[in-house]
This record gives structure tokens, sequence and C-alpha cells, in this order.
């Protein structure tokens, strides 16, 4: 048995391995603990220093009461650098407002606190890997960069970047990197935090797959153009050459035996949806008729929802399978909010039979979620807040506060990776 377990985990960490992540939508939770995606706003351009100040004002009066992470600490420095952009409103472009308000937000370091600005983008989707930041999709114009490793944006290494960019993101070090992509390719965004001079383009300096060295000029593009239809062409696309986890970045969630290791193998990419509950009692239903020896659950992806709907699952699951057979549990820096709180709800059920296999997932046991949007009101930029506090390592505290929901709370201990995986580009 120790045998079979061992040859399991070694086909867990193939199935790990490949390149490629889907890229993760801005979300916020409401008051009932479910995740919206945050539709377009307006993009706001000619805002003059008196805008700037009546929303600097709105929001440093409005935040500290509607966010709860925030200590007396946070709140102090909150107010220093709004004060601070106050009294240089006059000189502020938009994405220096933008990002300088993303700052002051930042001191709550709780990943769910956060604002949401419509910046403009470049043409290319980027992704961090263990060797370096990638790019993975492209328009067509620019689909010869697929594959390639960006050295420089601007003048800047995208490590010192990522760097510059931890004081603009709260949370863990994981999340500021899953984070830092959406402003990595942010000519708006970039000029914002001082690395850019220029923010209509933006020049990289990059490695192709055939290892030549270039630098090319990218035009900065409105933030909706990837919703024009086969506008995008991605990395990979062959389904025949695509790793197990990979076959469907689009759906919510699906299934499939991999009969080689006698394990159902579940993909889990939101919780966001209702209809999750009911797919999930068919997949038990599956099981609990086929009783495979193991269940590889993969939330690398899921960047949150309604944990809720996955508790019955997490409750059921350990019980469909072999009871000899173990329940791997895929984390990734994605895995996040409800997604954590899934991971959590799996590893407390199954026990002693649960193995974490992957990266460490994108925030703390202790978060505050839940809240909703301020959205300023001559900018239009808007702020996510959070004001329902979570512990899923020893479930104690504020989770009762939600009412409901406390009776689902679990202390799952550490979400720590049992075998570690660390995704590179080759692989």
């Amino acid at each position: 048995m120790r045998r079979t377990n061992c040859l399991v985990t070694i086909s867990l960490v193939l199935i790990l391995t490949a390149c490629a992540l889907p890229q993760m939508p801005e979300v916020t939770q409401t008051l009932d603990g479910s995740e919206d995606s945050l539709s377009p706003t307006s993009i706001y351009r000619n805002l003059t220093g008196t805008d700037f100040r009546q929303d600097l004002t709105y929001l440093q009066k409005q935040l500290p009461k509607l966010d709860k992470s925030m200590t007396s600490e946070a709140v102090e420095l909150f107010n220093a650098r709004i004060d601070s952009l106050i009294t240089r409103a006059n000189t502020l472009s938009y994405s220096e407002f933008a990002m300088e308000v993303q700052r002051a937000v930042a001191v709550a370091d709780n990943a769910h606190t956060h604002t949401f600005a419509n910046l403009t983008v470049l043409p290319i989707g980027l992704q961090w890997f263990a060797d370096g930041l990638y790019i993975i999709t492209a328009t067509s114009e620019h689909a010869d960069l697929l594959g390639a490793r960006l050295l420089l944006i601007g003048t800047m290494t995208p490590d010192a970047l990522l760097t510059r960019l931890d004081d603009y993101i709260g949370g863990t070090k994981e999340w500021v990197r899953v984070v830092s992509i959406y402003y990595l390719r942010s000519p708006e965004a970039l000029k914002g935090i001082g690395a850019i001079d220029d923010d209509a383009r933006v020049q990289l300096t990059l490695v192709l797959p055939d290892g030549r060295q270039i630098r090319r000029i990218l035009e900065a593009l409105p933030p909706d153009y990837e919703s024009e239809e086969g506008n995008i062409v991605p990395l990979l696309h062959d389904r025949e050459r695509l790793p197990l986890y990979l076959w469907y970045p689009e759906v919510n969630t699906f299934w499939e035996w991999v009969p080689e290791l006698d394990a159902l193998y579940i993909q889990i990419n939101t919780n966001r949806y209702t209809s999750l509950v009911r797919y999930l009692d068919r997949v038990l239903a599956v099981a609990r008729n086929s009783r495979p020896r193991h269940a590889i659950v993969d939330l690398r992806f899921n960047s949150g929802g309604n944990y809720t709907y996955t508790t019955e699952f997490a409750k059921g699951l350990p019980d469909a399978i072999a009871q000899d057979g173990k329940i791997f549990i895929i984390t990734g820096n994605h895995t996040f909010s409800a997604g954590i709180a899934t991971a959590a709800l799996l590893k407390y059920y199954a026990a002693d039979r649960a193995i974490i296999v992957g990266d460490y997932i994108g925030d703390r046991l202790q978060f505050w979620a839940g809240g909703g949007i301020l959205t300023l009101p001559k900018s239009g930029l808007r702020v996510v807040y959070a004001h329902i506090y979570h512990d899923w390592e020893r479930c104690q505290g504020g989770v009762k506060d939600f009412g409901l929901l406390y009776k689902d709370c679990v202390p799952a201990g550490r979400l720590a990776p049992h075998i570690q995986v660390k995704m590179h580009f080759a692989d």
C-alpha cells in the first residue's frame, strides 16, 4: 500500500507540471459570502484636483467605518497617505491617483481589501513561473511573443517591479505575485508607481523561445480589448497536448476518471454559482457507485465565491471512495477566499487521508472577507471593503459573526503543501 501511494504522489506531480495558467478576474465578496465579477466602469480621464480632493475626502471618511480589517495603526497610516494625496491633488494624473489610492488602501494588509480601476493594458497576458515572468497570451499582431520571458519592463526587471508593487497590494507575498500581473501589463499602473514616464507605450526586453533577445515597444490598449472575440491568441490551445488540468480552463468545474491511478479527478475553478452544489452532488453519486480508490480535487485556480457550496461535498467525499484511499488536494497561489475554505474543509473531513500537493495558497488562514464596494463619486474608482472575519486554521472568533455560516467552520490547521511543486515554464 505504501508503494501504491508513492506512485500516486509521483503521478500527481506529473499532473501538476505544465504551463499557461488562466487569468483570474477581479472579484469582490458580497454580503451573503458569494463573489461577483466586477463589471467594467467608465474610464475617467479628465478630472481636476478638486475632483480628486472630493473623492479622497469621501474615501477617508467612509472606508475606516466600512472595512473591519484595518487596525488602529493601519487607519492612522491610511489617513496619513490620504492627507498627503489631498495636498498633492492638483498635480496628480489619473493613473497616479488610482495607484496612490490603491497604495493607501493596501495598508489594511488584507487581500480582500483593494481597489478596482479600469486601467489601460498591453496587448499581452502575463504569468509568473518559478523561473520568471512569461507571455502566455497575445493579440495576433504580437503572437510571435508567445512563450517569451521578460527581462525588462521599461528599465526595470520584473522582480524589481514586484518588490515595488508590494507597497500597493495587501496580503501575502503569494497574493502580491498573483495580482501583480494586472499591474505589470498596465502602462497606466506602471506610470502610476513611477516605473515608466509614458503611459501610452512601454518598451519590453524579452528572450524569445528560440533564445533570441529582442526589444519591442507595445502600445497601450483600452481595458476591455480582450472582450473582442477572436482577438486573443493563447500559448497553448491543442487539447491533445495539454495536461488534464488545462483541458477545460473556461468551465467552472469538471470531473474525469484517471484510471491509471484508480482516481476520480475533480477540478473546481470557482465557488460563485449555486449550480455547483447540484453538480458536486452528482459527482459524489458517481463516486459512491464506482468506488475509486483515490480522489484528486484541484483547487489551484479557485479564487473564491461561497464556501457553503462545497461544504457537503467535502463532508461526503471521504466516504465515497475506498477507505484506504487518499484525497489529494491540489493548491496554488491562485487558491483564494472560498477556494481556501474549500481546501480547509476537504483537509478537515479527510483527516489523515488528506495530502496537499502543489504550491502555497494565496492568503493567510485568518482573513477578512464579505463586505461590498464603495464607489468614489467623481472618479468612479471602486474600493472593495471587507467586514467578515474568517479563521480556517483554528476556527476561533470572527466567522460566528456571519450567523448561519458559522456551523460550517472547521479548525483545519495549516494548509502548507505536504509535497510542494513549483511550476516552471519548461514543464
